[in-house]
Parts: C-alpha cells; sequence; structure tokens
C-alpha cells in the first residue's frame, strides 16, 4: 500500500521510506504494539485523499509491562490507491515506563 514515495513521521520526528526502517526503529523501542480503529474520517482533496484514524494501542514494552489504552492517531494522504505520506501522534511518551 505504500507508493515507492511515501514518507512516514513517527513522533520525535523520526522519518522513514520503508516498512524495514519502521520495524527496526520499533524493534528498539517494544516487542510489539497492536491497534484498535476507534474512527475515520476521509476529507477528499483533488486527486489525495486524507484520512484520519483515531484509536487506542496496545501491546508489551521491551520489559514485558503492558502497553494499554494508549491514545493514536494517524492521518495518511492516499494517492492512485497508494500511501504517499503518514503522520503518527501517539501518547506513548507519556506512558512509557
Amino acid at each position: 500500500m505504500l507508493a515507492s514515495n511515501a514518507i512516514m513521521t513517527f513522533p520525535s520526528g523520526q522519518k522513514f521510506s520503508t516498512l524495514q526502517q519502521l520495524v527496526a526503529w520499533s524493534a528498539g523501542r517494544y516487542k510489539f504494539v497492536r491497534k484498535t480503529y476507534d474512527h475515520f474520517d476521509e476529507l477528499p482533496r483533488g486527486d489525495v485523499t486524507t484520512v484520519y484514524v483515531r484509536g487506542n494501542l496496545n501491546g508489551e514494552w521491551l520489559d514485558g509491562s503492558a502497553i494499554s489504552n494508549v491514545r493514536y492517531l494517524d492521518r495518511f494522504d492516499i494517492k492512485d490507491g497508494k500511501i504517499i505520506r503518514q503522520d503518527v501522534w501517539n501518547d506513548l511518551a507519556e506512558v512509557r515506563p
């Protein structure tokens, strides 16, 4: 689903252009994280559609402690059926042990 020129920006301004980069960065932060999806908003803008997704993160920190009900908001720009930009906001830093 990623366009070849996609940019993904995560908290603290970390930017990635491939899923492999994102997975490598995440491996130093937590064991795993899963999302629950609470709401989607879609905004067509010419040839780009922006989609906002909000919900909660649950998972496990590297030390084995739980990540529970952490708010997140993802913003996607989609063009020709591919993600060209993703911006991620969440409260993980606020609950990190």
